[in-house]
């Protein structure tokens, strides 16, 4: 809840390039933690792989004018799609061909970065702020909705080899009160009926993609052997277990952003 706060805190009274460099801060714990799931166990190969991910941070805070910076937006959520995939094989007992420890360092990247640029980007456009808070409330109530429904009426698994406590009775639970959030919104900000629509149709999106995120890192975790990411959160694991869902929401939240201005 503490780390909830600050977080919240830091989008409504931060500036974008301020909140840049505090979510930096994350990514860069989260990379940290990310480089153990791509099984890089000594701390100098940790500390390579966080500079390099902060380099990356570094050179789009740079280059954010350019044109060509929503190409990592892309990447991101071309990522998740094959990410799909991933799963379904891992969930069928087949071979994702995923030992490579560069392999997975890459993967690490093109979950980390996009994410976090997406946030800036979406923070830095019109009611920004409330866009960000929009997203971090869908994740968080759609998280909390699956883990209760599911606990009460979970019954047929979701992806038992890759993540045995999550149910479709979860995933329901989660979509449905994602719904709710934004109705919430669409009333609170009088959104025209068919921008409305197209706004309920990506909240959906965003909170599936949520899930995968989650599915996505428990895999990865479940390869590496390990049950937390870290424990560098009490009683919660790592920071990458509490954003998980977030790396996969965000550029798929913002992607969906963007089509809908193109469209309308």
């Amino acid at each position: 809840m503490i780390f909830a706060g600050l977080v919240i805190s830091a989008v409504i009274f931060l500036p974008t390039m301020l909140l840049a460099f505090v979510l930096a801060i994350i990514i860069c714990v989260a990379a940290w933690e990310w480089a153990a799931c791509a099984g890089f166990d000594a701390s100098s190969y940790k500390i390579s792989y966080v500079s390099v991910i902060l380099l990356c941070l570094v050179a789009c805070l740079k280059f954010m004018d350019n044109q060509w910076i929503i190409l990592i937006v892309y990447c991101g959520f071309v990522w998740w799609l094959i990410a799909v995939f991933l799963v379904i094989r891992y969930q069928m007992n087949k071979n994702v061909n995923l030992s490579s420890r560069l392999l997975k360092a890459m993967i690490g990247g093109v979950i980390l970065v996009p994410s976090w640029l997406s946030l800036i980007l979406i923070h830095a456009k019109t009611s920004g702020v409330a866009l960000v808070l929009l997203l971090f409330f869908l994740i968080w109530f759609a998280d909390s909705a699956a883990y209760f429904s599911g606990r009460k009426f979970g019954s047929k698994k979701l992806a038992s080899n890759v993540s045995p406590g999550k149910s479709w009775e979860g995933v329901y639970g989660a979509l449905s009160i994602s719904l709710l959030v934004g109705v919430s919104y669409v009333l609170y900000s009088e959104m025209q009926f068919t921008y409305a629509i197209l706004f309920l149709v990506l909240v959906v999106l965003t909170v599936s993609f949520s899930i995968l995120g989650d599915l996505v890192e428990s895999m990865f975790k479940r390869m590496a052997g390990i049950k937390d990411s870290s424990h560098i959160l009490p009683g919660h694991g790592g920071v990458l277990d509490r954003i998980d869902s977030l790396t996969s929401a965000a550029p798929v939240f913002l992607a969906g952003l963007w089509a809908m201005e193109r469209v309308l």
